[in-house]
């Protein structure tokens, strides 16, 4: 089994924010053919009790969709509102504003509107963000340099 803090970091990392209306009620995907969406239960990882097929569910949510839907993450309904709030004003800016953090090859975070899928531009806009694992270091140390973007 892996100590908590490792899971806490690698859920912290993945953790999609998302709200229980989002996920379809019927379980099923909207998108044709495809299965429903995976739903990560962090109920154990909050209380430290997680085990292998926890992290071997998580995984396979990244692999295929590439997507999923969390619950009993612990964050409370004011902590999204206010992401929610927060997001919604960041993408509202004007493009210029959002590129004035965008992300680098040096750096994982931050803004893009540039990502190719099978050399097509994709017609979206993100934002990368993910945990420090050495907050008491600076943002650039070589310890909190991470692939979580």
């Amino acid at each position: 089994m892996r100590p908590p803090s490792q899971l806490r970091a690698a859920a912290c990392a993945l953790i999609v924010v998302a709200r229980a209306s989002l996920q379809p009620r019927s379980g099923a995907s909207p998108i044709s053919g495809a299965g429903p969406i995976p739903v990560i239960d962090l109920g154990r990882v909050a209380r430290g009790e997680f085990h292998d097929d926890d992290v071997a569910a998580l995984r396979d949510a990244c692999a295929f969709p590439g997507f999923f839907h969390v619950v009993n993450h612990g964050l409370s309904d004011e902590v999204l509102r206010g992401f929610e709030a927060a997001m919604r004003r960041f993408f509202a800016l004007p493009t210029a504003t959002k590129r004035r953090v965008k992300r680098t090859r040096d750096n994982s975070r931050g803004f893009a509107d540039d990502e190719f899928t099978k050399r097509t531009r994709d017609v979206k806009e993100l934002y990368d963000y993910g945990h420090a694992p050495r907050p008491d270091l600076p943002p650039d140390a070589r310890e909190n340099r991470v692939m979580d973007g």
